[in-house]
């Protein structure tokens, strides 16, 4: 089921702000990236229901981090990536929410804001 344009306000806006939200995530990086070392590859992602991360890939060599910054949480890492959180990433949380999610009705917005 899809709900069309002009039929609820708030599911618009939330709609209107994920087709935009790979370009505010990369804006997020690159200001991250203003205050970092050269050598440091960030990136910020979205992942539904887990929220907004700071990923920084494996060393190819060692398979470590590279870098991580003061008060970034790790959270979890693949074969690839290192994820964390920081301050920035939970506030996104709070004020974002789980976008996805919400927009296809898995729980009601008023809930949909914590990870």
């Amino acid at each position: 089921m899809v709900v069309k344009r002009n039929i609820d306000e708030t599911l618009d806006n939330l709609k209107q702000t994920y087709s935009g939200l790979g370009s505010l995530l990369d804006d997020v990086a690159k200001q991250m990236l203003a205050g970092l070392p050269e050598y440091v590859p960030l990136n910020v992602v979205y992942l539904p229901q887990i929220g907004y991360l700071i990923v920084i890939p494996a060393d190819p060599q060692t398979g470590e981090s590279n870098y991580v910054g003061d008060g970034w949480e790790f959270r979890f890492s693949t074969m690839t990536n290192f994820y964390y959180k920081n301050l920035q990433m939970r506030e996104m949380d709070e004020d974002l929410g789980d976008m996805y999610n919400i927009i296809c009705g898995a729980y009601p917005p008023d809930i949909g804001t914590n990870f």
